[in-house]
């Protein structure tokens, strides 16, 4: 059996988030327990969750912010996170509301770009995180189980990415209420037929 070792902390610089050490064992129940891990048998949970850490984030407070570089993965144990976006202006927009079994930071564990979006905790969450140095080590010990994680998620962003998608393309063809001007002129010198009654020359007697 491969010895589990303490993944890099990416939360050094986020006093809002709080790592609690857990068994094993106790891990591999949090994750057995969530919608996510459908389709995984109970030898890949074992293996996926000795990489993993439990981390809390308490209400109202900021998990990540956007355009950070934080390469990890979090699935939602307990607690809402609200997706927000902030706008020219400098508002937060509130994109998406997830909750137990839902995850957050997939692109960022998978490209290690800054996040697209911030994450809040609407109220106190409970996450497993996997980092992307845990996910190096996965690959590593376990290449077959590791293959079958990115294909999870990977579908997961296909899906995400179809459903927003459809939802581009529905608020596009949304009529706007807004009705367009008359024609002007052509300038070759057309005008109305009400245009050329009132131009028209007069009849010779």
């Amino acid at each position: 059996m491969i010895a589990a070792q303490p993944v890099a902390d990416p939360f050094s610089e986020m006093d809002t988030m709080r790592k609690e050490v857990l068994t094993h064992s106790r891990r591999v129940h949090l994750l057995e327990n969530t919608r996510w891990v459908h389709g995984f048998d109970y030898h890949m949970v074992k293996a996926v969750a000795r990489y993993m850490e439990v981390v809390h984030a308490d209400t109202d407070s900021m998990i990540f912010e956007e355009g950070i570089v934080q390469p990890y993965m979090g699935l939602i144990i307990k607690g809402t996170v609200e997706i927000l976006k902030e706008d020219s202006g400098g508002n937060f927009k509130l994109v998406a509301t997830l909750r137990s079994g839902n995850t957050i930071g997939e692109m960022s564990l998978l490209d290690g770009e800054p996040r697209s979006a911030a994450a809040r905790a609407a109220e106190g969450v409970t996450m497993l995180v996997l980092t992307r140095d845990g996910l190096d080590r996965l690959i590593r010990d376990y290449p077959r189980i590791a293959v079958q994680l990115l294909m999870k998620i990977s579908t997961m962003l296909s899906r995400r990415l179809r459903r927003t998608s459809g939802a581009l393309v529905e608020y596009l063809e949304k009529p706007t209420g807004l009705t367009l001007p008359p024609p002007a002129p052509s300038m070759r010198g057309d005008v109305s037929p009400a245009r050329r009654r009132s131009v028209a020359p007069p009849r010779k007697n």
